[in-house]
């Protein structure tokens, strides 16, 4: 499909194995892919394999053209540890050039940083040794700088996190103690008024004053009487 292999894919595959033969094209696109892939797949703890087609070949061109079991005896064959491929992957690009060899032993090491379990790292150690010809003390020393580096980074990454959450929910309370402040009022300021301030009055504080209620058991004018107001 030519989309890159990506950590929520490995993660869904690693929960039905913990084996993995990663097939790419022999083109040089395809190989360093495959390189970007077998660090995301150590990461996630999985075993993996790799395993390159001839030139001009694919996974399905290649599988159009030979039977399964022709398939299988071909990756039985040819499907090698990934050390073993990357280090192949990366002396070949060296070409004897000390500093390139330098780099590709540290490469190798950054895999290996990736994976989970400690044992394992130690087995890839001694063959990453056997392999580039290396003393293993210095690339046990050489690994634990990376890893105490990588511990740094990620703890940069998680103050940085944690410094725009706290932005974040800092605009967020601004926002809406000032939305609030502009929606509610005091009680008696405008939505609810108390009574004799505006909806009732007393009859005193009216403009016009009304007469007071007359007795008519008491008064003593006389009938016909008018009062003028």
């Amino acid at each position: 499909s030519g989309t890159a292999l990506t950590p929520n894919q490995i993660r869904l595959i690693s929960r039905l194995t913990n084996n993995v033969t990663v097939l790419y094209d022999g083109d040089e696109a395809g190989l360093r892919a495959s390189i970007r892939g077998i660090d995301l797949i150590l990461e996630q703890g999985m075993n993996v394999k790799i395993c390159t087609f001839p030139e001009g070949e694919d996974p399905d061109s290649f599988a159009k053209k030979n039977t399964l079991e022709s398939l299988k005896l071909y990756l039985d064959d040819n499907a090698t540890d990934f050390i073993n491929f990357k280090a192949a992957l990366l002396v070949s690009q060296t070409k004897n050039d000390p500093i390139k060899r330098a780099e590709t032993v540290r490469e190798i090491l950054v895999s290996i940083s990736k994976i989970p379990d400690d044992i394992k790292k130690e087995v890839y150690i001694q063959e990453c040794a056997r392999i580039m010809n290396i003393d293993e003390s210095i690339l046990y020393n050489t690994l634990a700088q990376i890893l105490k580096k990588d511990k740094k980074d990620f703890q940069k990454q998680q103050q940085k996190k944690h410094a725009v959450l706290l932005f974040i929910a800092s605009a967020s309370e601004i926002h809406r103690q000032s939305t609030g402040n502009q929606g509610t009022r005091e009680p008696g300021n405008q939505e609810t008024k108390e009574p004799g301030t505006q909806e009732t009055r007393e009859p005193r504080n009216s403009g016009t004053k009304e007469p007071e209620p007359r007795n008519q058991e008491t008064t003593n004018r006389p009938a016909g009487f008018r009062e003028a107001y």
